[in-house]
């Protein structure tokens, strides 16, 4: 394995493209795609004390929400992953 190309995934056209490129590269190259995914808590959410219990909720459904924003954007780009080695994080 010729080392990794890592690669930002949030849902949106221009990420998508960007990890069609990333697949590739790492097609060329012969090097493992990590793909990652990020969220941020709401500021509001964040601050107070009475917001402690919901901030947990707050941060399960964000963190699952990323998780499926990143297995749908490599769904979406199967065709360019086939063979591909893939990390998701």
């Amino acid at each position: 394995m010729a080392g990794r190309i890592v690669v930002g995934v949030d849902g949106s056209a221009h990420a998508r493209q960007a990890l069609r490129f990333a697949l590739a590269e790492a097609a060329l190259r012969g090097a493992r795609v990590v793909v990652v995914g990020s969220w941020a808590v709401p500021p509001l959410a964040a601050t107070g004390v009475g917001m402690i219990p919901a901030f947990d909720l707050l941060r399960t459904e964000l963190a699952d929400s990323a998780s499926e924003v990143l297995s749908r954007e490599l769904a979406e780009v199967a065709d360019a992953a086939a063979g591909a080695e893939v990390e998701q994080h």
